[in-house]
Parts: structure tokens; C-alpha cells; sequence
């Protein structure tokens, strides 16, 4: 059973085709001079990624689609992105199928900005849980990583079965294919029935109501538990038997990559009167400022008629975000110390020989103060991601990559190679003797070993990975970016180490672990950096300090190696999901 489904934009929501082709005649003619009096010879450029088409329509390299693309966007912008218009029955399609339940979102090559904006115009954004198209830089743009991108938002990558993307073009169902999804061919759209059925999508529905009544239909029917949306029975023992026979509006889903020789999608799937229209929800405005004030919605899928994405938020609430997770660590901290203090003085009377004990045991006090902020912490990062989801922030969010044991091997051997140049730089600091930092090392090194383990290599990289990477880097990165969220949130995990040895090393490794977290896509992965960075801090010099000089030198050639050899393979772009 269908119960999400992703839609396509362009020829399948909205006839964008007026807006996108004057825009692509405009960057002809600027760029190239060449000009195109008959738009109908464009409609090739509705659907699919915008420089592809522009280097084969007009026979250019990919610098000057560059340049295509940046002409087309002049116009888009200011005229073109509003010379659309809603298909008929689609804003009773989409309050139909949100009010079955069904989750909605839109997938498209067209970049985010453009596609939420032109939602919005319309006044559809509120009925998608997620709308997910290309960035602006170009990447993105292939139709499977738009769809993944999309599943990624939805938390639907295991579920794919229940997923389904409706679309004009032989692009969107290939798309649809390759990631392992259904598809639903619209040919009221920019692609013919002919593309289609050379395509074979599951479905081709002719009209808005055939679609509202195929997806509605399976719905209701996987529901009611009638067995018909798993498939004709015939077909799912035998692919190559004909289906032709099939009664009159039956429904047939094809699961799988493999199409009957004989198998010819039909027109419609179910009787076109088989369920009565949805009354409009509202009304649908076309000027942007008549839209009424919508009230709130709590994380999660915006309910209908909610206008989710914020009006702005101001410098000093985007300050205060960013700060209070660590104000929270601080508090949490505070309290945790002075109720372990006060239950040593309870138990061993005298004030002084409490301090005593305290400083004794600081370290396992810090373990379990950092044991007690995880969860919470862990219950921000959560929450933060089902806001950006619900507001539609999915530029914001990170893309897991592709991880394999290898991966990690090849991480934490690097971690082990860069931490230790890091240090070699910081050695050279001219900082002269630090109270502070000594006393640091007198407390980690006069704690049992065990202890070490705790609070060092495991409840400490944990916390601070969540807190600092999870929380603070990301959601300075909503405002500013990768390189400056990476920096920033660097020096401040530097600055609050308390000195400037550890301080200079922190900030550096912060970075790197920012670069580490951007790359993978997964928190656990700079957990896992900073879990051997903290193993090596501890337990590294046990090793160190028993190899000659000869050997150091060995050591650190290979260091430097393989820091660079790693470096370049972990973080080589075609490896690249995120912004590094």
C-alpha cells in the first residue's frame, strides 16, 4: 500500500511551461544568440535538470550551461517563476489525499527556493510534510538523489514500499526505479503517454480525478485489508502472463524492475466514479499577500492549512539558540557538583575533608555529570530535526553517506595521524608554564584507569559531540553555513577548555570534527573521532615515550602520509553528499 506520496512540480502540480521557456528563450538570446520564436520547441526543458538540457538543445560545455542557467535565473526570478499555473482538480486532489492521512511531498528538480515559493503562491505548501528539489549551486539535480533527499526527510528510507512519486516524465519513473519506489505517470503533463509507457511506470493516470482515485483507491483498500493494493495474484506468480483480463477498474501495482513483454499499462485503474469528490478546503489564493493568518503547528507534518515556514527570527533569539545548550551544560554541571558535594559532607561530616574527596573523585563526578546532559542533549538534536523538517528547512539538514566498516577504519586511523599534528603545532606555542592546564593533567593522570575510560574516551566525547556538533555547530550552520558554523563553533569549543593550550588544540580538532560530521552525516561518526582522539590523549603516550628518536621521526613522517592520503580519500568529492 501506497500511503506517501512524493509529486513532481513541473506538468504534474503546475503547468510552469509559459514561465520556464520564455526563461530559457531569454538565456538563448542573451548568451548565445540564439533565438527561438516558437516556445513549443522548448517544452524539452520542463522536468528535467536545467543544464543537461541546455547542453544538449544547444550543443555547449558545462561553463556555459553555467552561464545559461544564470541568465535563465535573471528572469525566473522576477517574472518567469509566476507565469504558472495550478493543474485543474489538483487543490481537491491534495485536500483529499491529506485528509485520508496520507503523508505528502514534493520532489523536484527544480531548486528548493523556487519550488517552496511557488507552493506558497499558490497557498499548497501547508498540504507537504517535505519539499525537497535541487540547490542552487547545481548539485542535486538528478532525480534519485532529489527522490532520496525527500525519503531521507520523511525518515521513509526502510519503508519504501509504501512510497510512490507521480510524475509527467520518463525522468521522474526511471527516478522512481532506481531508487526502488513506485511511480504514477501523469500524462496531462510535459511528457506524452508514449515517453510514459516506454517507461513503464506502475500506473498512468490520464486526468487529475483517474490519480485521485488510483491513490485513494489502493489507500483505502490496503486499509480495509482487501489484499488488492499487494499486486495482481496472477501477475506476482507469473510475470509474463497477460492482465489484460483484469475486470473492469481493477487495481494492479508492479512491484519490482522486471515488465511483462505483454503488459500495456491501462488508462485507469478504478471506476472514474468510484469516490466522490473532497469540497475545496478554502480558497486557493494567487496573490501571495491575501494569504490569511495560519496559526502554528506542532512539529512534526504541517496539518493543512498550516503556513510553516517562519517570517524570520531575530539576532538575538539566533544568538540565544546557539548559546543555550551550553548555558543548559553549565547549570546541569553546577548542580550536579554541588549535590555530589553535598552528599560527600552528609556522609563524611567535616567541609574540608569533603573538598578533599570531591577533588579526589572529580573526574568521576565529571563522567557522570557528562552521562547525565547526553540524553537531554540527545532530545534537543531530535527536536531540532523534526523543526527543520517541519518548516521545511531541508537545506539544512545532513544527508547520511554511505559508511562501510572500511570507512571508519580509514576514520580513525586518520584522527589518530591529525590529532597528532595538531599537537606537535601546539607544542610550539610560546605559552610559557600553565597552572591551569598542568593541573588538568595532574587530575586525569591520578585518576584510576577505569575511570579514565569513563569519563575521558566515552562519557565526555558523547556529550560534548551532541552539545557542540549536534547542537551548536548545526544550528549555527542553519544561519551561516558550513565554514563559518565549523569555525565558530571550533573556537568556542576551544574557548571553554579554560586554557590556552588546550584551548588552541580544541579549537583546531573542533574544526576538524565539524569537517568530519559534515562528510559522514551522522553525529557518530565524529563521536567515533573523538573517541580515539580522547584514547590516544590518554593512553597514547604509554607508547610514545618508549620509541627512539628515530623512530618519533618514522612516526611522524607517517603521520603527515597518511593524515594527507586519508584526507584525500575520505573526503574526495565524488564521495561528497554534504558540503564537504
Amino acid at each position: 500500500m501506497w500511503n506517501t506520496v512524493l509529486f513532481d512540480l513541473d506538468g504534474t502540480l503546475t503547468d510552469s511551461g509559459e514561465g520556464i521557456t520564455k526563461c530559457v528563450q531569454y538565456a538563448l538570446r542573451k548568451e548565445f544568440n540564439i533565438n527561438v520564436d516558437d516556445l513549443h520547441e522548448l517544452d524539452s526543458f520542463v522536468g528535467p535538470p536545467l543544464k543537461e538540457q541546455f547542453m544538449e538543445y544547444a550543443g555547449i560545455g558545462e561553463e556555459d550551461a553555467e552561464r545559461a542557467i544564470r541568465a535563465y535565473r535573471e528572469r525566473y526570478r522576477t517574472r518567469g517563476i509566476y507565469e504558472n499555473r495550478v493543474y485543474d482538480g489538483i487543490p481537491e486532489l491534495l485536500a483529499q489525499l491529506s485528509a485520508e492521512g496520507m503523508t505528502l511531498a514534493v520532489a523536484s528538480s527544480k531548486p528548493t527556493e523556487f519550488c517552496r515559493e511557488i507552493l506558497r503562491y499558490f497557498g499548497l505548501e501547508s498540504y507537504f510534510a517535505a519539499i525537497v528539489g535541487s540547490e542552487m549551486n547545481g548539485t542535486r539535480t538528478k532525480k534519485a538523489d532529489v527522490i532520496e533527499a525527500a525519503l531521507k526527510a520523511l525518515s521513509m528510507q526502510d519503508k519504501r514500499r509504501q512510497v510512490v512519486l507521480v510524475g509527467d516524465r520518463k525522468y521522474d519513473v526511471e527516478g522512481a526505479r532506481s531508487v526502488g519506489i513506485g511511480s504514477i505517470g501523469v500524462s496531462f503533463g510535459y511528457g506524452s503517454r508514449e515517453e510514459l509507457e516506454q517507461t513503464w511506470p506502475d500506473v498512468i493516470a490520464d486526468t487529475t480525478e483517474e490519480l485521485r482515485n488510483v491513490l485513494i483507491g489502493q489507500y483505502r483498500d490496503g486499509l480495509a485489508g482487501s489484499g488488492v493494493p499487494a499486486g495482481n495474484p496472477a501477475a506476482s506468480k507469473d510475470r509474463n502472463v497477460s492482465v489484460a483480463g483484469l475486470p473492469y477498474g481493477a487495481y494492479v501495482q508492479q512491484y519490482g524492475y522486471g515488465v511483462p513483454g505483454d503488459y500495456a499499462p491501462q488508462v485507469y485503474y478504478l471506476p472514474p466514479n468510484a469516490y466522490a469528490p473532497v469540497e475545496k478546503a478554502g480558497v486557493v489564493r494567487q496573490n501571495p499577500s491575501a494569504r490569511p493568518a495560519l496559526t502554528p503547528s506542532p512539529y512534526g507534518r504541517p496539518a493543512p492549512g498550516y503556513y510553516a515556514r517562519p517570517e524570520g527570527e531575530s539576532f538575538p533569539y539566533k544568538v540565544w539558540r546557539v548559546l543555550y545548550p551550553f548555558l543548559l551544560d553549565i547549570s546541569l554541571s553546577a548542580l550536579v557538583a554541588n549535590l555530589a558535594l553535598a552528599v560527600i559532607i552528609l556522609f563524611f561530616g567535616a567541609a574540608g575533608q569533603a573538598e578533599e574527596i570531591y577533588n579526589h573523585n572529580s573526574l568521576l563526578i565529571l563522567g557522570i555529570t557528562d552521562l547525565a546532559i547526553i540524553p537531554i542533549a540527545a532530545a534537543l538534536l531530535a527536536g531540532d530535526e523534526r523543526k527543520r523538517v517541519s518548516l521545511g528547512n531541508f537545506d539544512c539538514l545532513l544527508r547520511e553517506n554511505n559508511v562501510t566498516v572500511l570507512n571508519f577504519l580509514m576514520l580513525i586511523v586518520f584522527t589518530l595521524c591529525a590529532s597528532t599534528l595538531i599537537d606537535i603545532l601546539v607544542s610550539y606555542i610560546p605559552v610559557g608554564s600553565s597552572p591551569d592546564y598542568q593541573e588538568f593533567k595532574t587530575t586525569i593522570n591520578s585518576a584510576p584507569a577505569a575511570i579514565q575510560f569513563f569519563a575521558v574516551c566515552i562519557s565526555g566525547p558523547i556529550m560534548e559531540e551532541t552539545l557542540f556538533r549536534g547542537l551548536i555547530y548545526r544550528r549555527l550552520r542553519d544561519y551561516c553555513g558550513f565554514a563559518w558554523a565549523a569555525v565558530i563553533s571550533g573556537v568556542f569549543f576551544g574557548a571553554v577548555h579554560g586554557n590556552l593550550v588546550q584551548g588552541v588544540y580544541a579549537a583546531m580538532f573542533g574544526i576538524i570534527l565539524a569537517l568530519i560530521y559534515e562528510h559522514y552525516g551522522t553525529i557518530w561518526a565524529s563521536i567515533l573521532a573523538h573517541i580515539t582522539n580522547n584514547l590516544s590523549a590518554s593512553f597514547g603516550s604509554y607508547v610514545l615515550q618508549n620509541l627512539s628518536d628515530a623512530g618519533y621521526c618514522i612516526y611522524l613522517a607517517l603521520c603527515v602520509g597518511l593524515t594527507i592520503l586519508l584526507g584525500m580519500l575520505i573526503f574526495s568529492k565524488n564521495r561528497r553528499v554534504n558540503c564537504v
